[in-house]
């Protein structure tokens, strides 16, 4: 499992103890990074910006599941991101987003006018049309805790990559992202 923006370790920490997986972490923070070292979480991390990896993530191998929990709304380069996932994700593999609802009272887009960490909100929408013509999207009405808190906070989706491209899925860019 792959946990992209890992941030301190917590889902890692939480997976190893729930499901013993192997994971990885990855965060551009290095304070982050450093600090689920200091805790000893067992598992790797690294401290670099997904959507510009290219070699290093070859190192890395393949995964079941790549997570990337409250991350996208972050000044991130989706289309780096989502060519990323494609790359590692092994063919069934699940990528699992989530990101704040833009009506939530706590992080909406009255919030995204006074943070400057956030700078787009998604739709359920805006997913699919970003990430669902690649690989096939799968709602959830109630997932985990870890995925979903509150429905009114938090939108998930949950993308499966295909096993090849026979499920007539276009492999085309979003011009939004280029």
């Amino acid at each position: 499992m792959l946990d992209v923006g890992c941030n301190c370790g917590q889902l890692i920490v939480n997976l190893i103890r729930d499901l013993s997986c192997d994971c990885v972490g990855i965060d551009i923070v290095p304070e982050f990074i450093q600090h689920c070292q200091e805790r000893h979480i067992p598992g790797i991390f690294v401290c670099a910006d997904f959507s510009k990896m290219k070699e290093e993530l070859d190192d890395l191998g393949t995964f079941d599941i790549v997570t990337a929990l409250q991350l996208i709304e972050h000044p991130i380069n989706v289309r780096g991101f989502r060519d990323n996932v494609l790359r590692i994700l092994r063919p069934g593999g699940r990528l699992i987003i989530t990101t704040p609802h833009p009506r939530s009272e706590r992080y909406g887009y009255h919030y995204l006018r006074t943070c400057i960490s956030h700078v787009r909100m998604w739709t359920r929408w805006r997913l699919e049309q970003v990430f669902g013509s690649m690989m096939i999207y799968e709602e959830f009405e109630r997932g985990p805790e870890f995925i979903s808190s509150s429905r009114r906070e938090t939108i998930g989706a949950v993308f499966v990559k295909p096993s090849s491209n026979d499920e007539g899925l276009s492999f085309e860019s979003h011009e939004e992202f280029e």
